[in-house]
């Protein structure tokens, strides 16, 4: 007996959750998938109808009745939610809006006659038997509700929502079951006593007077979100909406449809906080981006009044000593430019990198001798360095200018004195901290943290503290000093994030990826010869005029033999006819007509022995990377601006 009674109640929740479909969808291969889920489900059972134009939604539901309208925004005679609005008064079934867009705004979209609204590339087989279930069940729950009082009872049991009613006093006259699940308690312990009760004692003040303008006949229906108390201890969030029902006598009386909205309140404070980290991420991207064209011609024009001016300190050293004071000051600032050039390649992370294995921890624990006169003797500086730190692929030099630049950072922010702790540990990223920390991915990475006991930083500071040129030292800061944290980092593959409170310090948080590459140590190379040690013919391809200009001149007056070409093709023909050896490619990388790369390979074929040294004054072209700002060990490369010494000696390495 109790195995046919089994039996009958699963048969009676089949017949109960028999529907009618109508599929109103251009697309044959989405109504196919529908199809397919519908034949597979277990739970419902799916009489499904495709048309493929708004023409035919009338006509198919002059056919017989359907209990669902799965409704396509796009269609070949119309847009779905305009027909929606039109006819909206005319449906016997409840409609979900289908889109491939998820753009749409469920609020400035989708009619009030839509029960639903899905995305179609987001939604999984579950979720649309489930919208296709629940819109179903609302449109027939609305329509029993209309032909009969006992069903709307019947309705209000069974009901996820809270429903209570209230008289005039604010008392509680009647509370549906969902009371259980909603806060914890039944619905009997709540009969008799005020809706107050209800909501935490901070907003039974906003309650009171949202039931006071209901009653006085102000408003017909008001709403609001109020913190409830659960009996697990825990904090809800629930909205309510109030109106006014028939009276019971003399007594007036309100009904009050309270929803649980925790979840999607967590939801959207989640995803409005990782929006607004996308927001910064692309804010900070554009900002590379333009500071990295700025940097990239500014280089070309360094380039050329370096060369110019070295020349003629060796023409006026001798003779004109005051002119030649001169030019050394306009070389000085021209370092000074050169180095602000490459603050804003590193913020915008197009410097040229060369990574290689690195302990961490040893880089961090050798940096002390460099920190501790930096940040003085009122500042206390601790370092926590686990053993077992992983190796990270990285530039040493640029993560010692990461230290360096936070330190100094840190020194500023403790004119009193305090403590800068330096903090080298493996770590695990979780999920949760990877959704709530975009772009970073869940794994092992290796942190980095510094962290000061200063002033702190404002919300306001906070947000801008890594934008270029942004300062709070007035006069005395450039505002590149982080920027340039964050650009490395961000180059080096790691992240990076700041946590700080007016008052409470300062803590930098990096996180870099680890590698399995064993770190060696590196040998200090042997200083070159400032001039040339030997005659050699240079074919030198550079498009800007006035840097081929000055870099021939340099090179000739160096002793070497120059041959100038504007551009890749230019230079293929001159070394196809000229009858000598040439000793050195020295190339710039981005031209018109072709690239260093391309010319360089062209030329293996003409000048098999020839060797390649590229120059750039966007320096991210420098490697062989699929992001290209990464050199591959042996790529000779100079990055714009660069010295007439540095260039020579560059040139004697290499033809050594």
């Amino acid at each position: 007996m109790l195995t046919e009674r089994r039996i009958s109640t699963a048969a009676s929740d089949l017949i109960r959750h028999e529907i009618s479909v109508l599929l109103v969808d251009d697309d044959d291969q989405y109504a196919a998938f529908v199809r397919s889920v519908f034949d597979e489900t277990t739970s419902l059972i799916v009489d499904l109808r495709h048309v493929r134009c708004l023409r035919d939604i009338l006509p198919a539901l002059q056919t017989r009745a359907f209990s669902v309208v799965l409704l396509d925004v796009n269609l070949p005679d119309g847009n779905g939610l305009t027909w929606l609005r039109d006819h909206h008064e005319r449906l016997e079934a409840a409609v979900v809006v289908l889109t491939g867009n998820p753009d749409y705004s469920l609020h400035d979209e989708i009619t009030e006659s839509a029960q639903d609204f899905i995305v179609k590339s987001e939604i999984q087989p579950d979720q649309l038997v489930r919208a296709v279930r629940y819109a179903a069940d609302r449109e027939r729950s609305r329509q029993q509700l209309v032909k009969s009082r006992e069903y709307y009872q019947s309705l209000i049991e069974q009901a996820r929502d809270l429903i209570t009613v209230v008289d005039e006093h604010g008392m509680i006259v009647y509370q549906s079951p969902a009371s259980r699940a909603m806060l914890g308690l039944d619905a009997a312990y709540w009969v008799g006593r005020s809706l107050g009760e209800m909501v935490v004692p901070g907003d039974r003040g906003r309650l009171d007077a949202m039931l006071a303008r209901l009653f006085s006949g102000e408003s017909e229906s008001v709403s609001g979100e109020f913190g409830s108390r659960h009996s697990d201890g825990s904090l809800r969030t629930l909205d309510i909406v109030s109106s006014r029902i028939a009276s019971v006598g003399e007594s007036r009386r309100a009904v009050c449809n309270a929803r649980d909205v925790t979840e999607k309140r967590l939801a959207e404070e989640a995803l409005r906080a990782r929006d607004e980290q996308l927001r910064q991420v692309m804010k900070m991207e554009a900002i590379g981006r333009l500071a990295g064209g700025i940097a990239h011609d500014f280089s070309n024009v360094l380039t050329v009044i370096t060369g110019a001016c070295e020349r003629l300190q060796d023409s006026v050293a001798s003779s004109m000593p005051s002119a030649g004071a001169d030019v050394s000051t306009i070389l000085n600032n021209c370092r000074r430019a050169a180095s602000l050039t490459r603050q804003l390649l590193a913020f915008s992370r197009q410097q040229t990198l060369s990574p290689q294995p690195l302990n961490l921890g040893q880089l961090v624990a050798n940096s002390g001798r460099l920190l501790r006169p930096l940040i003085g003797e009122h500042i206390e500086l601790r370092m926590e360095i686990a053993a077992d730190a992983y190796a990270i692929e990285a530039d040493p030099v640029q993560i010692e200018q990461v230290l360096l630049n936070l330190a100094i950072n840190a020194r500023d922010a403790m004119p009193s004195g305090g403590s800068l702790l330096l903090r080298v540990a493996n770590t695990r990223v979780s999920e949760e901290f990877a959704r709530s920390h975009p772009p970073i991915v869940a794994g092992n990475y290796v942190l980095l943290e510094v962290q000061d006991t200063g002033c702190g930083m404002s919300p306001g500071t906070k947000a801008r503290a890594f934008d270029p040129f942004f300062t709070t030292k007035g006069l005395d800061g450039t505002g590149l000093g982080l920027s340039t944290v964050y650009g490395i980092v961000k180059q080096s593959g790691g992240f990076i994030w700041i946590s700080s409170e007016p008052g409470q310090g300062t803590t930098f948080t990096i996180h870099m990826p680890p590698t399995l590459a064993i770190p060696v140590a590196t040998e200090t190379p042997q200083p070159a010869a400032r001039r040339a040690t030997q005659h050699a013919t240079i074919l030198l391809t550079e498009d800007d005029p006035d840097v081929r200009h000055m870099l021939a001149t340099l090179l000739n007056t160096a002793g070497h033999t120059v041959i100038e070409a504007e551009n890749p093709e230019r230079a293929i023909e001159s070394a196809s006819t000229y009858r000598g050896h040439i000793d050195l490619l020295l190339t710039d990388v981005v031209m018109p007509g072709g690239t260093g790369r391309d010319l360089a390979r062209k030329m293996a074929s003409i000048k098999p022995d020839l060797r390649v040294l590229y120059i750039s004054g966007y320096p991210e072209y420098g490697g062989s990377s699929e992001s290209g700002s990464v050199l591959e060990p042996g790529v000779p490369f100079l990055a714009k601006p660069f010295t007439r010494d540095v260039l020579i000696q560059k040139i004697n390495e290499m033809l050594g």
